[in-house]
């Protein structure tokens, strides 16, 4: 879920317009930065050197045996990379929501992009050969691209395949295609006009999905898994002699978790996720024999054989490399580094606190927006499903026992764990909300109802659980003064905690869908549902709320920020979306902008919006729009104008006012720290006007960039970009 914090201090920075929020009013959502790391399920081989993913970086590194694993060099892509092609200097990354992306390694130091290709949906793999590339898009199949001049590539041919296309090799003239329950082979010898020649079906049973498979000299090894394992999954060997015919030959069970196969020689190579690794002997594919295994304690994702050597895909783990010189027994002969998916995101001043998976949570140095910083993780390991603030404290629970953890924050770069509590027995809170000394925590019940926990907080050193209700399988929780807001499958609960030993659910409201998030604000709850978008329920009455309004969403609503009249909307594909709330009975969209695979969490500190987005880390936007509070309590307080914009040394901020009153104009930069105060205190009613000579409040130059102007008075406030061009 989101953290529950939201800074005092400068409010949300927005371009100011002489109207409120309306439907006519433009919007903009400006990037300050993002910290891109995560799991590699994604990498391809030259000889010992290794393009793999790290979340949405593309990195080079040399495993040659003669040292350690190092960074040649890297590129930043805009999603992550779910698949890797190389072809004399030229890399393809299928980046999911993001298309895809052709790099230039001939250097592999100056790594970059060179062109890319918006595609209409996912990009799941991809196959570089000659001047085309293949890829597997999902529920629409296979594309072809002519990718001749990387610089400008474009569609050239395509071919609908009946499930779902998540893999492709071209050998050949042909191309062959995982499409869930079946392996389609594809003659693209005209890439233009790809043809299909004949299929696979897996036919045991309707839950068996094919999950990698690798094709070498008229043969295909597949590897499957079924959703209820009857011990039937495993390696298939596929003769492709005849492609309109293709016939199952060999078989071995490999066990529950087959994930990926790469065949060398006489040998398959087994990813087999948690299990680890397996080494099968196909000399004869029809009889296949496992000769050796390797559980290591990392699960494998992918495999990619080069030489004597296994590359591994890892997840959070990283890469491995696996020395396949005994087959009988491979071992670790190295590995590299990257990070869990980032699946929640908490800031307090210029520190963020991070999950990052099972990993768990880390602390980010934000002194640089541009780069966020990765201090380290939160010593012992918690894994974070939900964090709230108080005081100097912070309060998560997630996975793990105790599954309550009071961190003391005050020293933010180290978090030290003050106090625990046990509140989930069995079972695990999914979130946690904190109104006054109370905290509140959902936690689903593995075996039956699960329940609305309260605890107590007043010494945050020392935790109690005060009392509990049952609810149905509560999710997300938020809470004001003495109710609590719950989110379960089905729709939302009001718990009233004027007794925190006895609270009691004060109402439902049923039939709003699987809700993936709440907020509170003021007398209304908002509540984002992955299916149903954005719901809003006014609780003035909490024993009695009534929904007031339901916005459809793009993508998957499932997390919520709200600043003043805005909403910030974390919808997976979608990535972040921005709703007007100036009337909550209207809601509607405003801007958006992508993030990557799955916006999944969103936090606001001051009028910085942060957004996860798993495997492709978290995204720092400025929420750069009409701000959401009346621009005016009369009709004639404006802002005049600002000038001249660009300037160097001086520039000139002109104001109206209705009537006498108290007025402070101050400069910010992009980050929300207070510059100078240019004026501050009682103005007459008419035309004023103030200078800022591009210094701070010690006199010391400021470096040129974009800067923010800002003017409050009396219930009225406007915000103005300028620039200082040095």
């Amino acid at each position: 879920m989101r953290a529950r914090y939201q800074a005092s201090g400068l409010i949300l920075l927005i371009a100011v317009l002489a109207c409120p929020l309306s439907r006519e009013c433009a919007a903009d959502v400006t990037l300050l930065g993002r910290w891109a790391e995560g799991p590699c399920f994604a990498l391809a081989v030259d000889g010992d050197v290794v393009y793999g993913a790290n979340g949405a970086w593309l990195e080079i590194v040399d495993f040659s045996p003669a040292g350690p694993p190092a960074l040649l060099g890297r590129c930043l892509l805009p999603g992550p990379a779910r698949d890797v092609s190389l072809e004399n200097g030229l890399v393809a990354v299928a980046s999911g929501n993001t298309g895809l992306r052709l790099l230039d390694a001939t250097d592999p130091a100056a790594v970059h992009e060179v062109g890319s290709l918006h595609l209409a949906s996912y990009a799941g793999a991809v196959a570089l050969d000659g001047d085309h590339a293949y890829l597997a898009m999902g529920d629409d199949g296979l594309l072809v691209v002519d990718v001749a001049d990387p610089a400008a590539p474009f569609e050239v041919g395509a071919l609908d395949t009946p499930g779902h296309a998540d893999g492709v090799l071209v050998d050949d003239g042909t191309a062959y295609v995982s499409d869930g329950r079946s392996l389609r082979i594809v003659d693209v010898s005209v890439p233009s006009a790809p043809v299909e020649l004949g299929s696979f079906l897996l036919t045991s049973t309707e839950w068996e999905t094919l999950m990698g498979f690798d094709v070498v000299e008229a043969h295909a090894y597949l590897v499957t898994q079924k959703d209820y394992s009857d011990g039937s999954e495993g390696l298939r060997i596929v003769d492709l002699a005849d492609p309109a015919a293709p016939v199952e030959i060999g078989y071995l069970n490999v066990g529950t978790f087959g994930q990926d196969v790469a065949v060398s020689g006489t040998h398959a190579i087994v990813a087999t996720g948690p299990a680890g690794l397996c080494v099968v002997d196909v000399s004869d594919p029809t009889a296949p024999v496992l000769v050796g295994d390797l559980d290591d304690e990392e699960p494998y994702y992918g495999v990619v054989v080069s030489g004597n050597r296994a590359y591994m895909m890892a997840g959070s783990d990283g890469m491995s490399a696996i020395n396949l010189l005994n087959p009988a027994y491979p071992f670790l002969a190295a590995s590299w580094d990257t990070h869990g998916a980032t699946d929640l995101v908490a800031v307090r001043d210029d520190h963020a606190y991070v999950n990052l998976g099972s990993q768990g949570l880390h602390t980010f140095d934000l002194a640089d927006l541009a780069a966020p910083s990765l201090i380290g993780p939160v010593v012992p390991t918690t894994i974070a499903r939900g964090l709230a603030f108080r005081d100097q404290y912070a309060c998560s629970v997630g996975v793990g026992y105790p599954d309550l953890r009071v961190l003391d924050l005050a020293e933010p770069s180290a978090p030290a764990v003050a106090a625990t509590l046990e509140i989930g027995g069995q079972d695990t809170p999914h979130d946690i909300a904190i109104a006054g000394d109370v905290a509140y925590a959902p936690v689903s019940g593995s075996h039956g109802p699960g329940r609305l926990v309260v605890v107590d907080l007043a010494n945050p050193q020392a935790p109690a659980l005060a009392g509990w209700a049952q609810g149905s399988n509560p999710l997300c929780v938020d809470a004001v003064g003495d109710f609590a807001y719950f989110g379960d499958g089905q729709g939302l609960w009001i718990l009233d905690g004027t007794d925190p030993q006895n609270p009691v659910v004060a109402s439902t409201l049923p039939d709003v869908g699987h809700v993936a998030d709440v907020v509170c604000d003021q007398d209304l709850v908002y509540l984002t549902c992955p299916a149903t978008g954005l719901h809003v329920v006014d609780a003035t009455n909490p024993y009695a709320p009534v929904e007031v309004a339901n916005l459809p969403l793009p993508g998957e609503a499932k997390a919520i920020a709200i600043h003043v009249n805005v909403a910030y909307i974390a919808a997976g594909s979608a990535g972040l979306q921005v709703v007007s709330l100036v009337d909550p009975t209207s809601p509607y969209v405003v801007d958006h902008h992508p993030t990557g695979d799955d916006a999944s969490a969103v936090t606001i500190d001051n009028h910085r919006v942060f957004v996860a987005d798993g495997d492709a880390g978290f995204w720092i936007f400025m929420a750069d729009i009409l701000t959401p509070i009346p621009e005016s309590t009369s009709a004639t307080n404006r802002l005049v104008d600002v000038h001249p914009n660009p300037f160097n040394p001086q520039v000139i901020i002109a104001f109206e006012l209705a009537q006498a009153q108290r007025v402070q104009v101050a400069v910010y930069d992009l980050a929300g720290r207070r510059l100078a105060e240019l004026a501050s205190g009682i103005r007459d009613r008419g035309p004023h006007q103030v200078a800022w000579n591009g210094r701070d409040a010690a006199a010391r130059p400021a470096p040129s960039g974009t800067y923010l102007v800002r003017i409050e008075a009396e219930g009225w406030s406007a915000v103005r970009k300028v620039t200082l061009a040095r």
